[in-house]
């Protein structure tokens, strides 16, 4: 995993199978066909869609993840130059850890540290 590299984007929509679709037609991304959350590979990083829904997710706003090997120690750095922590460390099930935050100007990055790096 490449040191603070974007690793993931989430993009907030209202219909995730619609979106999907475009996604699909536009680029061959293959997302569930339900509208299910799932992960596409773009080549560079992951992509998904997240409905609108979510409490992290605000239209028109994609959240992108960055490669993180200590998610904790990131988001009290980033606090310290001035972020708000909105989501500290949180397990996700098999795959790692993440955290969110809002950098000063109001931007919402996630840190993402895998199993294993």
């Amino acid at each position: 995993m490449k040191k603070y590299g974007i690793i993931h984007v989430e993009l907030p929509v209202s219909d995730a199978a619609e979106s999907g679709q475009f996604y699909h037609t536009l680029f061959d991304w293959q997302f569930p066909p339900d509208g299910a959350y799932g992960l596409v590979d773009t080549g560079e990083i992951s992509a998904a869609l997240n409905p609108v829904t979510d409490p992290l997710t605000e239209p028109g706003h994609p959240l992108i993840y960055v490669a993180s090997q200590d998610v904790t120690a990131d988001l009290d750095r980033a606090e310290k130059l001035g972020a708000d922590v909105i989501v500290p460390r949180t397990p996700i099930p098999g795959v790692g850890w993440l955290g969110i935050f809002a950098d000063p100007a109001g931007n919402r990055i996630g840190l993402l540290q895998l199993v294993g790096a």
